[in-house]
């Protein structure tokens, strides 16, 4: 088992694995707020990384 961090809360859970580990998903909050809960993808190299703002750096906006 392994601490993978949070990306900032208090909590992070796993909820998915590649079949050969190297890359989690799962759900972590951002802070204490139940409100801030935010979708992560993990990898060792790159660590957590908050997949909502994967999309907005990559140009993504919400449909309407």
């Amino acid at each position: 088992m392994r601490d993978m961090g949070t990306l900032g809360g208090p909590m992070s859970t796993t909820h998915g694995a590649s079949s050969n580990g190297a890359v989690l998903v799962g759900k972590s909050l951002i802070t204490s707020s139940s409100g801030s809960l935010r979708a992560f993808r993990w990898t060792a190299a790159t660590g957590m990384r908050d997949l909502r703002q994967a999309l907005i750096n990559a140009g993504a906006t919400a449909a309407q």
